[in-house]
């Protein structure tokens, strides 16, 4: 048998392409959270979880941005004033990445990694604790531990495209 999208040999009950890493399921390419048959389109949706977590880091970061623009148009002559901009850019990358994520695009977790590293380096310029600036990079990993959630046997960061 090989595979349907890069034409390789793989094995007859393959599930993951090891060539081209598109999921295969019984003669059939799962691509992007849609397997294509003949004549059938079928959606794999990503575990609930994921979802949640992924609507409640928009709200959360329309949030921040909203409070920062904010509190940094109050402070104004206050030399933390850019700082609050900043935030606020970040959070507004953070909403970016987690809709690109809720549409399965996989750069939306590079802004994530983008957003939080400008944060601790922000963070450590004001002062704050180097270990408190760089705690903001563990939530890289939580949301990449909630990417490995799986429904159907496929984890959501093996739908991104």
């Amino acid at each position: 048998m090989n595979c349907p999208k890069c034409k390789n040999p793989i094995e007859k009950d393959t599930i993951v392409c090891e060539w081209c890493g598109v999921k295969v399921a019984q003669n059939q390419i799962v691509e992007d959270d849609v397997s294509v048959t003949d004549k059938t389109v079928v959606r794999h949706k990503r575990h609930g979880f994921v979802t949640f977590w992924l609507i409640f880091m928009i709200i959360a970061n329309i949030i921040t941005a909203i409070s920062n623009v904010y509190i940094g148009t109050e402070s104004q002559g206050n030399p933390a004033n850019s700082s609050f901009m900043v935030a606020a850019i970040g959070a507004i990358l953070n909403v970016v990445g987690a809709i690109s994520l809720l549409y399965a695009y996989k750069w939306g977790f590079y802004t994530f990694i983008f957003s939080a590293f400008l944060a601790a380096v922000v963070n450590i310029i004001n002062g704050v604790p180097m270990l408190m600036a760089l705690l903001g990079i563990a939530g890289i990993a939580v949301l990449f531990a909630i990417l490995q959630i799986k429904k159907h046997g496929i984890s959501a960061w093996k739908t991104l495209k």
